[in-house]
């Protein structure tokens, strides 16, 4: 001790002070450490409860990306289902007006081609019809000259009536 009191230290107020020095400590762990303490852990575990908030959040971000990912790729196969599905009613429309034009145009060709034969047929009966007046004029004038005093009138009807009749069955 004597060491102690060379040094002009006195050891009753080095005693003193460090029980009050252990005092101290003791009053403030027990006045500031446990709320400083108490302070840190609710810190802690806010900090924790933003991280895992934050972690949440996140692999909900994730997940809304990917169901919007999955739903572009959904709506990018929808519109190439509808573009194909709009390509092939194009190419059926069109199909369909080609046909539809090509069987109008056969129709009208048909019925051209029957007005055709029609008046064909009607230039060719009246073309007959002449000849058959002329060939009639020729005959009668023809047979009047050759057997003007043997054969009479009936019997010259009845040659030339036998005679269009052989012309129609040649036809």
């Amino acid at each position: 001790m004597e060491g102690i009191k060379a040094l002009g230290i006195n050891p009753v107020v080095l005693a003193a002070q460090c029980i009050n020095l252990a005092l101290l400590f003791t009053a403030l762990y027990f006045l500031l450490f446990k709320r400083f303490l108490k302070t840190m852990e609710e810190r802690k575990q806010k900090i924790q409860e933003n991280v895992e908030l934050a972690e949440r959040a996140q692999a909900e971000a994730a997940r809304a990306e990917r169901l919007f990912q999955e739903r572009m790729e959904e709506i990018e196969r929808e519109r190439e289902a509808i573009i194909a599905q709009a390509r092939e009613e194009a190419e059926r429309l069109r199909a369909e007006t080609v046909a539809q034009a090509r069987e109008e145009a056969r129709e009208e060709a048909r019925r051209i081609l029957a007005q055709e034969r029609e008046a064909f047929e009607a230039e060719r009966q009246q073309a007959l019809a002449a000849m058959r007046s002329q060939v009639v004029s020729l005959v009668l004038g023809a047979t009047r000259k050759v057997v003007e005093e043997s054969i009479d009138e009936r019997m010259q009807r009845r040659l030339v009536d036998r005679f269009l009749s052989e012309m129609g069955a040649l036809q």
